[in-house]
C-alpha cells in the first residue's frame, strides 16, 4: 500500500517538473539498462558507457536517485577522472610548436640584452621579424632569469632622478 502511495506521488511530482528533466532522466534509465541487458552477471561499464553516464548525469537534476547499477561516489570520481585526462591531454606538449633552437637563443639573447623589455615587448620585436611567437612562450623561456630589481635597486633609482618633490634628497646605497 505504501508502495503504491509513493509511487502516485512520485507521478504526481513528475507532473510539475520540466520535460527536459524527465527526459534526460529517461534517457539515464536506458542506458543503464542497456548495460544491464548486455553484460551476463556483473554489469561491465564500458569507457563509452562512462562518459555517456557521466554526461547525462550532468545534465539530469535528480541523477542521483536515479542511478541504479554504480554507486553516485563512483561517477563523481569517473567525472573528476574525466576531467583530469581533459586537462592532461590540453596541456601536453605540443612537438609542432616547439622553437628551434635558435630561436630560444635569440630569445634569451634580447632578452638579456634589453633588461626592461618584458615578454610582450619581445613578442612585438619578434613579429616585425616575421617571427610568430605566444607571449606565454617567451615568459616560458627566460622564467628563470632572475627578478629585473630588488626594491632597494628601484628607491635608488628613483631617489637618483631629480624632480620636483625629491628637494635633491637622496637615499643611501650603503647597506
Amino acid at each position: 500500500m505504501l508502495e503504491a502511495v509513493l509511487a502516485l506521488a512520485a507521478a504526481v511530482a513528475d507532473a510539475f517538473r520540466p520535460r527536459w528533466a524527465l527526459l534526460t532522466e529517461i534517457a539515464l534509465l536506458r542506458h543503464q539498462l542497456a548495460v544491464l541487458q548486455r553484460s551476463v552477471a556483473r554489469p561491465r561499464v564500458m569507457r563509452f558507457d562512462r562518459i555517456v553516464l557521466v554526461a547525462l548525469a550532468a545534465v539530469t537534476p535528480t541523477w542521483r536517485n536515479v542511478l541504479r547499477i554504480v554507486q553516485p561516489e563512483t561517477l563523481l570520481r569517473w567525472h573528476r577522472a574525466g576531467f583530469k585526462a581533459l586537462w592532461r591531454w590540453r596541456s601536453r606538449t605540443h612537438l609542432a610548436s616547439r622553437l628551434a633552437a635558435e630561436m630560444v637563443a635569440l630569445i634569451r639573447s634580447m632578452a638579456s640584452a634589453n633588461r626592461l623589455w618584458g615578454a610582450e615587448r619581445i613578442r612585438g620585436e619578434l613579429l616585425k621579424l616575421g617571427v610568430k611567437v605566444s607571449k606565454r612562450t617567451i615568459q616560458k623561456i627566460h622564467a628563470g632569469r632572475a627578478a629585473r630589481q630588488t626594491a632597494r635597486a628601484a628607491l635608488v633609482h628613483v631617489s637618483t632622478k631629480p624632480r620636483p618633490g625629491n628637494l635633491g634628497l637622496r637615499l643611501s646605497t650603503s647597506p
